[in-house]
């Protein structure tokens, strides 16, 4: 049986392991690497006559070039299904959701597609509720990654912020990086680390007078991505309903329903 025809949008880091995992993989076959940045893919852009050629597309490239992709894809063949990884296209994801609706398109967008990171997402979510409820502890995020990460927060951090705000009454708004003055006792403090090579830690606090918790997640190798990208694409291609799904709905889906 022939695999999956994947089109790997972006020959970045964790586009090369893409490449790499797909190439071992029966259930896939590569047709095209696209790249304008890089003299490893095949092409520079994306063109009718390659989408022509392709069921699905995972995309690692940068915030700015998603609106873009996925304006392209629905103007040429809005029936290849998108798979994005990239984050930091937040201030455009209005944009992206209605060229979606409009066109008809399976889009799924991932954060972070380390299921271990998933897993860790929602055990963050279920700390934030307990804190909560208990009463009188702090909440704090740390996000660490690579000195060449151009996005600050990462999309995961803003993720959990954005779960811990919503689960956490005392809190009202969420406070990026550095301020020149105290943190507000209703503000959760997210700050960023980039240095060195770190693929990627994220921290959670809840802090007390008495007492300190804390939840942390380190990705070792960005291979946990490339494989949560493909297992995503897999699952996407099996939906029949055109939407913009998240990599949580298809966590959920195949933790607790159809597998993998």
């Amino acid at each position: 049986m022939p695999g999956v025809k994947l089109i790997i949008h972006g020959l970045g880091k964790v586009g090369k392991l893409v490449r790499s995992y797909a190439q071992e993989d029966a259930d896939v076959d590569v047709v095209a690497t696209v790249d304008a940045e890089s003299a490893d893919a095949e092409v520079a852009e994306l063109t009718e006559a390659i989408l022509t050629e392709a069921e699905v597309i995972i995309d690692f490239t940068h915030g700015d070039a998603v609106p873009r992709l996925v304006e392209t894809v629905a103007a040429f063949k809005p029936q290849v299904r998108v798979v994005v990884g990239t984050s930091g296209w937040e201030g455009d994801e209005d944009r992206v959701r209605q060229v979606v609706r409009d066109a008809g398109l399976f889009f799924l967008y991932g954060a972070n597609f380390s299921v271990g990171t998933a897993i860790f997402m929602r055990l963050a979510n279920v700390a934030a509720e307990l804190f909560d409820r208990a009463g009188g502890f702090d909440v704090a995020v740390l996000d660490v990654h690579h000195r060449h990460k151009k996005d600050m927060p990462s999309g995961t951090a803003k993720k959990i912020a954005a779960a811990v705000l919503e689960r956490t009454a005392s809190k009202a708004s969420i406070l990026t990086g550095i301020a020149e003055r105290p943190i507000a006792p209703d503000e959760i403090h997210v700050n960023c680390l980039r240095l060195g090579e770190n693929k990627g830690y994220h921290e959670l606090y809840f802090d007390a007078p008495s007492e300190v918790v804390r939840l942390s997640q380190q990705t070792r190798d960005r291979g946990v991505y490339a494989a949560g990208a493909l297992t995503a694409a897999k699952w996407l291609m099996r939906q029949r309903e055109p939407a913009f799904y998240t990599f949580d709905q298809a966590l959920e889906d195949i933790l607790y329903g159809q597998g993998i």
